[in-house]
């Protein structure tokens, strides 16, 4: 028998077009297609399905006049159609383009009314099939090649209930296979080649649609050879694995090996499966694994892949101005085969891809001794990194072409903290509270600004930003009533936020009658407090008393004091550094003392009444004395008298008297004073 020149598969439909679709008509928006307010109804013939590439017929079947169709209807009113880009009528034909459900529509006017009518048609790629194929030889006296050859049908992706599915092995001999009896796989059939396979579909009125033609002319220019184009990691233990091929017949086997690639000992058969995309495990994040299918070819050997490999990104370290890139190179080797390098070779060409966030994607060539590679960054920009190696293999006389990328790893500048400051102090100058500090942080950047966080119910808040080394002055708060901690904090010149400083909070100062006390928290830093100094302040200030760094009470003595006077502490470490509480007014205690009796006899002893105490303290002074009756007999308001028991040069009788004093003092108090007076003569 001579070899086939041709073979052709023929695919007949009973009574429905091309891959019966599920297809509700409203899945589409309908806009016109409902007919509403009084219009008429059009109609027209169009195929259900079709598929990328070809023209369809529509043929209008309304009557109506002024016809036109719309391919790719989206529910418009009808005041956007003008607009809208549309083939004229009564027939027509279009050729879609992309694979996708399209809504027809037919508009024109009839009966002197608008009319419209719709129809959807499903566009597809065309008919699923694949073939084994390989080469016997070469024919004695021709120069064509002898090869195997098998067809593999699988069950379409849309149920194609009525299909007959026919090819031919010549001109004229048909084998039919019933759509039931799918998925179908040909036995191995002898065919010469260069020839050409034809695939299409018979729509119900017996028109072609849908053709496919494929020259096979040899096993190198096979488009179902298993090939692994591409192999993405995704995730530390998970990669996407991309395989062309067969869709049908035998599956390929899956292997896994790490990346040392001693298959005959570590390769793992991990899946079976036709070509597409899946995802596969990488059992360990911190190595580099390889894959490779084989399968069972129609001349009783094996097809199989080389192998691609993952490439492990290592490490980014990032240090501000310059990341420094570490990964496992693909292997320049093909290690799943025994074949001379006469019969396999490779080539693999690295690249960075490189990515400033929010802007370009570049690619950047890795020739030379790479990895590490150091690249100059922006500092003020956040960068992700692949790195991708374009692998291109020659084996057992194919060629292969596959992309084999890392993980997708990205710099984020802003989780940089650098070092905090720590040479700092707080200080009130009468109302006015300071924060001071010097820079000891030893950041290498320049610090373009400085940031004050007050402590606000717990929590840090920014309450004020100054240029870089200047100090802070805040005029808002009330050092008299509380003490106010606060911490500080940088921005350097890529932006990157420092930690924050230590706490440091000022010195409250408080009287409670008797002793002054203070807050303990350290108004500086780094270090503690050595001692307290007390100090009176006056025209000449005066250091009263000091206290350790553990003490923060002073009693005071009052008895004599009958001025107001202003104190405040001071804390000092060891290097000197001072920091001011806010100033306190401790007002004397009022006190007055005057005898409940007196010997105006002309005797030296207790001759005169008067009184004593703090007076300086009295603004307005009342003593009066009154008799055993309520009369009042005399009254001084002079707070300095003595009085020798006269009235008028007339001394008073012996005896118990009544003695009022009322006085204001200069702090806006008022000072009463009951009391019995005894006269003895």
């Amino acid at each position: 028998m001579s070899l086939l020149k041709s073979i052709s598969l023929h695919l007949y439909c009973k009574g429905i077009l091309f891959f019966l679709l599920s297809i509700s008509f409203n899945s589409l928006a309908q806009g016109l297609c409902d007919l509403t307010n009084g219009a008429e109804a059009g109609g027209f013939d169009a195929p259900a399905y079709a598929c990328i590439g070809e023209r369809i017929d529509v043929k209008d079947k309304s009557g109506g006049m002024d016809i036109k169709y719309i391919f790719g209807y989206s529910g418009q009113p009808a005041s956007q159609l003008p607009s809208i880009p549309s083939e004229s009528g009564p027939n027509s034909n279009w050729e879609f383009l992309e694979s996708k459900q399209f809504l027809i529509l037919q508009y024109g006017t009839k009966n002197g009314k608008p009319m419209y009518a719709c129809k959807t048609v499903v566009v597809q790629k065309g008919i699923d099939f694949s073939y084994n194929l390989c080469n016997v030889g070469v024919i004695p006296g021709d120069t064509k090649i002898s090869g195997k050859f098998s067809l593999q049908i699988p069950k379409q992706k849309k149920e194609m209930p009525g299909y007959t599915i026919k090819y031919n092995l010549g001109a004229v001999i048909d084998i039919g296979v019933p759509y039931t009896n799918l998925p179908f796989n040909s036995s191995a059939q002898q065919i010469e080649m260069p020839i050409t396979l034809n695939v299409f579909a018979i729509d119900m009125n017996g028109k072609k649609i849908c053709e496919s033609k494929e020259v096979i002319s040899g096993v190198q220019s096979n488009p179902f050879k298993p090939q692994i184009t591409k192999l993405e990691v995704i995730e530390p233990n998970k990669a996407m694995l991309t395989l062309t091929g067969a869709k049908s017949g035998t599956k390929y086997s899956l292997y896994r090996a790490e990346n040392n690639r001693d298959y005959a000992a570590s390769k793992t058969k991990i899946d079976e499966l036709y070509a597409g995309t899946i995802l596969v495990d990488l059992p360990d994040s911190s190595k580099s694994y390889c894959f490779m299918v084989e399968r069972p070819t129609s001349c009783g050997d094996w097809e199989e892949t080389p192998d691609v490999c993952t490439i492990l990104l290592d490490t980014i370290d990032n240090q501000i101005t310059k990341n420094i890139l570490n990964w496992t190179n693909h292997p320049d080797l093909i290690f799943n085969t025994i074949l001379p390098p006469s019969m396999a070779s490779r080539s693999v060409t690295p690249k960075l891809l490189k990515e400033t966030v929010g802007e370009s994607k570049v690619s950047i060539p890795l020739s030379g001794s790479y990895p590490p590679y150091t690249d100059d960054i922006n500092c003020k920009k956040n960068y992700c990194y692949q790195v991708s190696a374009e692998i291109k293999d020659s084996y057992s006389s194919l060629n292969y072409n596959a992309i084999s990328l890392s993980l997708k790893r990205c710099v984020n500048q802003g989780g940089i903290k650098p070092p905090p400051i720590t040479d700092l102090l707080t200080t009130v100058d009468n109302l006015l509270v300071n924060v001071n500090y010097s820079d000891n942080s030893g950041w290498f950047l320049k610090r373009d600004s400085c940031h004050l966080f007050q402590n606000i119910n717990g929590i840090y808040t920014k309450i004020k930003s100054v240029a870089f080394q200047d100090n802070f002055s805040i005029a808002s708060l009330f050092p008299n009533e509380q003490s106010y901690c606060f911490k500080i904090g940088y921005t350097d010149e890529c932006g990157n936020n420092s930690k924050l400083s230590p706490e440091i909070c000022t010195i409250f100062l408080d009287f409670d009658g008797t002793s002054l006390f203070w807050t303990s928290n350290l108004p500086f830093s780094p270090d503690p407090i050595q001692k307290y100094e007390i100090e009176e302040v006056s025209n000449s200030p005066s250091i009263i008393s000091v206290k350790n760094g553990a003490e923060h009470k002073e009693e005071l003595d009052l008895s004599f004091q009958e001025e107001k006077i202003k104190y405040r502490v001071r804390a000092v470490d060891s290097n000197l550094k001072l920091s001011n509480s806010n100033i306190i007014e401790v007002s004397p205690e009022f006190r007055l003392y005057i005898p409940n009796a007196f010997t105006p006899n002309g005797d030296t002893f207790n001759p005169t009444l008067s009184v004593f105490g703090k007076k300086n303290m009295i603004s307005e002074f009342k003593l009066e004395i009154f008799d055993r009756w309520g009369r009042q007999l005399i009254v001084f308001h002079d707070k300095d008298f003595k009085w020798d028991g006269t009235i008028d040069n007339k001394p008073v009788e012996s005896g118990i008297y009544a003695l009022k004093i009322s006085a204001h003092l200069v702090n806006g108090n008022t000072y009463l004073l009951n009391n019995n007076l005894v006269i003895l003569r």
